[in-house]
């Protein structure tokens, strides 16, 4: 008897600790985290003077795909010259997905 009900207790554990670690790897990441995400990526490649993320995430259609993404941008100090960069990155995988 004590048996069972600890075999019942162990797999409703079980059970319910995949289901929020399934929950929590459908979320998307925080606008924060994806601009975090993206200066470190570039900080090997430019000196990054100042960054920017819009806070509402928006759909982006590239090669018949639609993404749904963070649109921000990077600026960066090279050669004593300023230069922009606008940047889409997948609000699911925090992929960049564009770097102009």
């Amino acid at each position: 008897m004590k048996n069972n009900k600890f075999l019942v207790g162990t797999l409703v554990g079980i059970v319910t600790g995949a289901a929020i670690a399934y929950q929590w790897s459908k979320r998307d990441i925080s606008p924060e985290q994806a601009l975090h995400n993206v200066k470190k990526e570039l900080k090997q490649k430019l000196a990054i003077e100042g960054s920017w993320i819009q806070m509402i995430p928006e759909t982006m259609e590239t090669d018949l795909l639609n993404y749904t993404v963070y649109r921000g941008g990077i600026t960066s100090n090279q050669n004593n010259r300023i230069h922009h960069y606008d940047f889409a990155v997948d609000t699911k995988t925090g992929a960049i997905l564009e770097l102009k």
